[in-house]
């Protein structure tokens, strides 16, 4: 089974340098966002394995999306997006980890 033909006509358009960059912003608001779904699991989790291994998933994401924040140059609009979006997650970690406390 090959690459469907529209992953390839999206991926055309990250091969410039430029384009790398977004695709990196891309991933990093991507992952930013998949951590904050599982602090939500997290939180709405009543087993105890369920708890854990999304807490752990959720505070990964995070740990991924500030490693490639260092690297990256982000315009006004994009700072703007990524500091709210690493707040939201940062206040649901706060509470999937106050949950241990």
């Amino acid at each position: 089974m090959g690459i469907p033909l529209q992953f390839n006509r999206n991926m055309s358009q990250y091969r410039s340098g430029s384009s790398r960059q977004r695709l990196r912003f891309d991933y990093t608001v991507a992952e930013i966002e998949l951590g904050y779904t599982f602090a939500l699991i997290a939180l709405a989790a009543t087993d105890a394995d369920k708890y854990t291994r999304n807490r752990a998933n959720a505070h990964k994401a995070y740990s991924e999306a500030g490693r490639f924040l260092r690297d990256m140059s982000l315009s006004e609009a994009e700072a703007q997006q990524v500091s709210g979006a690493m707040a939201k997650l940062r206040s649901a970690l706060a509470l999937v980890d106050e949950r241990i406390s």
